[in-house]
């Protein structure tokens, strides 16, 4: 007796598709024209679409961050902390960590400024630990600029943790 493979593949308009025999789902497509690929989906959108869960061993590589360029005197805080710097992650979540130091204490005043498609879609406030306690950390969604707001007098600030959703 014949029998079907369980599996084959197929070239509908040019594009591969593995199938499972007398199965009407598309297993994997490569679309020819974009290179996309689809599990489950039978014209991917994206360049990896799955119709399913995925199960991840490893992690998903994000880019590196960019050092802020720091502005009015602020400089590197040091003593083995992370420099004050900037990335945006795979959902579009812009993430700055690192610790700044001025060499006179100071009240408020610019930090660095984030470049566009780093900046949130409407001016943000958050709270950040430093020498004073707690001070006000202002970015501005037009220009921008990162800024210590309504703060005590301060000679370093942590910007660790401030995270928000680019525009």
């Amino acid at each position: 007796i014949d029998q079907l493979p369980l599996w084959h593949w197929w070239l509908p308009g040019n594009d591969l598709v593995l199938t499972e025999s007398n199965v009407a789902d598309y297993r994997m497509t490569i679309k020819k024209n974009t290179g996309n690929i689809g599990f489950g989906v039978d014209s991917p959108s994206e360049k990896l679409e799955v119709n399913g869960n995925i199960k991840l061993s490893g992690m998903i590589k994000q880019e590196n961050a960019t050092n802020a360029p720091l502005t009015n005197g602020w400089i590197n805080y040091g003593n083995s902390t992370i420099n004050p710097q900037y990335y945006k992650d795979k959902e579009g979540m812009v993430h700055i960590e690192g610790h700044a130091s001025h060499p006179i204490p100071i009240v408020a005043g610019e930090i660095f400024e984030l470049p566009s498609g780093f900046r949130p879609s409407g001016n943000m406030r958050f709270l950040a630990p430093s020498s004073g306690g707690v001070s006000q950390v202002t970015i501005n969604a037009t220009t921008g600029k990162v800024s210590l707001d309504v703060g005590s007098s301060i000679t370093w600030i942590s910007l660790d943790g401030i995270g928000f959703r680019s525009n």
